[in-house]
This record gives structure tokens, sequence and C-alpha cells, in this order.
């Protein structure tokens, strides 16, 4: 018999030492959510305003938190490192399509709303700044799924 390669559960269920049916709070993703999508709006805005380094990545570094948020809402039990990989894969599909330049693809980026998502234009310190903000999203999420020390 084949032996499975890829075992399913590896990548969607909970690490043995997080406790409860839910591994993510719903609240907390969508309270990140609502804080972090005006925030990224608002760096958005400021970059043009007042450039400096934090206006200039902030941003950037914070777009693949939504992915993450809608990733852990659909699949809340899902490992961190899925959750991240999945978010970055996301997000680099969406810079590098940065990279294309067709009439249809140019148009739809002239829409304010998908210009947003979209974006317009390829830069490598975007690429750092997705793989900084992804880490660092990872990582928080990884630290408040510890459980809880035993009481002394």
């Amino acid at each position: 018999m084949v032996e499975r390669l890829i075992n399913v559960s590896d990548f969607v269920t909970c690490d043995d030492h997080v406790p409860g049916p839910s591994r993510r709070p719903a609240v907390r993703m969508l309270t990140l959510l609502a804080v972090v999508v005006p925030v990224g709006l608002l760096a958005r805005h400021l970059r043009s305003a007042s450039p400096n380094p934090v206006t200039e990545y902030l941003g950037d570094a914070l777009w693949p938190v939504p992915f993450f948020c809608l990733l852990a809402l659909a699949l809340p039990r899902a490992r961190t490192a899925t959750l991240a990989a999945a978010a970055l894969a996301i997000t680099l599909v969406i810079e590098f399509s940065q990279l294309i330049h067709t009439p249809a693809l140019d148009h739809a980026r002239s829409n304010p709303l998908l210009g947003i998502l979209l974006g317009h234009t390829f830069l490598w310190s975007d690429v750092a700044c997705l793989l900084a903000g992804t880490a660092l999203c990872a990582l928080l999420d990884l630290q408040t799924l510890r459980p809880a020390p035993p009481p002394t």
C-alpha cells in the first residue's frame, strides 16, 4: 500500500498543547482586522502627505495581517505556520502581479478600491515588508496562543 505522504491534519489542526475547541477566538481576529485595516489605510494616505520611513513601509508591513486574520477566521484551528505561509503567498502573488501590465489589469487598478487591493508598482522593499509583517504577525499569534502557566 502507498502511504499517505501529506497528512492534511498537519496543516489544519491545532497544536496538541493548546486546549479548547477553538484555537483563535473570532473576536480577536475581528478586532485585529478592525484596527489594522484603518491603520494601514491611514499609513497609505500619510505616505503621500508626509513621507517618512514609518508611513513609507508601515502599510506594506501590515498588508499580510488582514489575510492572516481572514484565514484564521475560516480555519480557527489551523497552525500558525500554515496561516502565515498562506497569507505571505497571497500577498506575494499580489505584489508580483504588479509586474504584469495588461489593459484589463491596468483598468482594474484604476478603480480606487481595486488599486488599493492590487497595487500598482512592484518594489523589492514591499517584498521585504511583506516578509517582516508576516513574521511579526506569526510571532504575535504564537505568543498569544501559548497556554497560561500553571498556577503556583
